[in-house]
């Protein structure tokens, strides 16, 4: 399904709102759980200390009912994962910190995002990942390294993130687990969390909306007090609520929200154009925003429906 494809599976790998990060560390979880929605199954990650590499693998159970291929998406935010300046059991001399070096820049692929330096997204890897992170010169011919002075409990500061979007696009699993593993025994992640992106997909419509909805009303009443900042309120609304019929197309069930939204981003155009600060321009604009209101209310009613509608596993 087109709507709730690249363009939101790419956005989930941001998100890690009520995702539970493990840590690598070796009190972590000792047990891999499954998670499966959809056609999709996803184990935790597993975080095992690779001696001979200088790094920690990460990997997971990956699998789609269809028979078809996932998409994989493993990702790194270097951040604190522990108190700052905290230090690892046994090594007083290590202090927890952010270490920009150690972006595991010898894997290839890496994409850093460009306003997130910090944050590096790796696709077509596979369901294995390798943070490398022994210190400058150990990687050789390359010389890349980590500063272990800015280890802290849960090894070098991080998170490692698995997203997984199944061959439909509409269902993702997301799993992440904090720092690096330092020993040889196996420890896992929480339990993938996953998401409906069609649902998560009409529920940002229906928000967006929402928002729609509350800056028309500032604008009401701006027109109400024949206030020339109406103007100003007006303008982009007919452009938002364009973009939010867009991000129906391909949503089944739709049609009709898309024809409310469709027609009330006209009247909010139409409002924009009028002359408040006359009597007949303030009582046309006010009667082309109640009514584009209305619709709009309609129209998250009709979208709500198929939210409630989606299956949640």
């Amino acid at each position: 399904m087109p709507v709730a494809g690249r363009a939101l599976s790419a956005l989930v790998v941001l998100t890690v709102v009520g995702i539970a990060v493990g840590s690598a560390t070796a009190d972590g979880p000792t047990t891999s759980e499954e998670a499966q929605a959809g056609p999709l199954t996803v184990s935790s990650i597993k975080s095992v200390f690779d001696p001979g590499l200088l790094a920690t693998t990460y990997s997971a159970d990956v699998g789609d009912l269809s028979g078809k291929a996932t998409r994989v998406i493993w990702s790194l935010d270097l951040k604190l994962v522990d108190h700052a300046g905290s230090s690892p059991p046994g090594n007083p001399n290590s202090h927890a910190a952010v270490d920009g070096e150690c972006n595991n820049s010898k894997l290839p692929g890496g994409d850093p995002l460009p306003l997130a330096p910090s944050f590096i997204v790796w696709e077509k890897i596979g369901d294995t990942f390798t943070w490398y992170h022994g210190d400058k010169g150990s990687h050789a011919p390359s010389t890349y390294g980590c500063d272990h002075t800015k280890m802290g409990p849960s090894g070098h500061e991080g998170v490692v993130k698995l997203t997984v979007t199944s061959s439909d696009e509409k269902w993702s699993c997301q799993a992440a687990i904090s720092g690096t593993n330092l020993s040889a025994d196996p420890v896992y992640s929480a339990k993938p969390t996953c998401l409906n992106l069609v649902r998560e997909h009409l529920v940002n419509v229906v928000n967006l909306v929402k928002q729609d909805i509350a800056v028309e009303n500032e604008a009401l009443d701006l027109v109400k007090g024949f206030s020339a900042k109406a103007t100003a309120k007006l303008e982009g609304l007919s452009h938002r609520l364009g973009y939010a019929a867009n991000a129906l197309k391909g949503s089944a069930g739709a049609a009709r929200a898309i024809a409310d939204l469709r027609q009330a981003a006209k009247l909010d155009g139409e409002a924009s154009k009028e002359d408040v600060l006359t009597n007949d321009g303030a009582k046309k604009a006010k009667t082309d925003l109640e009514e584009a209101a209305a619709l709009k209310q309609k129209a998250i009613a009709a979208i709500n429906k198929l939210v409630d509608a989606q299956p949640t596993h």
